[in-house]
């Protein structure tokens, strides 16, 4: 896989901090199916999770993809007591589904 973007997260736990990454990669079209498609990779979590995301176009599988990776992260089961940031922050610095529904 080309990854194209990856993005560091911390779990954290009364007795230390893990790493949990994000890998992103470069959008490719599906000729049979005439879609795009971006693929992303977790580890970290304690199962690791690998997904893409398809679009009409490979800007719209790349924002989906991260909206994805978003949802994953959030419904991810932790281990208890532990709680996922990047940079201090519990919104991990991706966008939500919530916002992709929104549009402009």
């Amino acid at each position: 896989m080309n990854w194209i973007a990856e993005r560091e997260f911390q779990l954290e736990a009364s007795d230390g901090v893990t790493t949990v990454k994000l890998l992103l990669g470069a959008p490719y079209r599906v000729a049979d199916v005439r879609e795009w498609r971006c693929a992303f990779h977790i580890t970290g979590l304690p199962d690791p999770i690998d997904q893409w995301a398809a679009g009409e176009d490979g800007l719209q599988a790349l924002q989906l993809a991260l909206v994805m990776a978003r949802i994953c992260l959030d419904y991810a089961p932790l281990p208890p007591g532990t709680h996922l940031t990047w940079l201090g922050e519990p919104t991990l610095g991706l966008p939500s589904a919530d916002a992709a529904a929104a549009g402009p």
